[in-house]
């Protein structure tokens, strides 16, 4: 009970023998009292796992492709792409992290040289 009175927030997971993830949070109130939460968040823990699993799967497949493979999501910004596509585009290729938007890339693609603008357009039109 001493223990438990000296708790003022604490948030844990704890893993029993038999694979059921509990997390557990323990939070005082006023006065010397204590509120402990004990949630079953193994449904939870086995999705995270798996999701983990099939990314690290499309990522392997993806960087084996023999063709270039890029992924932007619905936001513009780039999720994942391979080696092959960053041999295409060796001046932007240091660029290529998840989160870089679309139009970051061709900016600075422009100032590098990386892309040929063609003479009869503007470059701020064209990017």
């Amino acid at each position: 009970m001493d223990h438990a009175k000296q708790i003022k927030i604490d948030r844990f997971v704890r893993v029993r023998p038999n694979g059921t993830a509990i997390e557990v949070s323990s939070n005082q109130t006023e006065g010397s009292g204590f509120v402990t939460t004990y949630t079953d968040i193994t449904d939870q823990i086995r999705a995270e796992n798996e999701a983990r699993n099939a990314r690290a799967r499309l990522v392997d497949a993806i960087s084996v492709m023999d063709e270039a493979f890029v992924y932007f999501d619905s936001s513009d910004r780039l999720s994942l792409c391979n080696d092959m596509y960053r041999e295409y585009y060796p001046k932007s290729a240091d660029l290529f992290e998840p989160g870089i938007t679309f139009e970051e890339i061709i900016r600075e693609g422009v100032k590098r040289g990386e892309y040929t603008i063609p003479d009869d357009a503007e470059e701020e039109a064209w990017i």
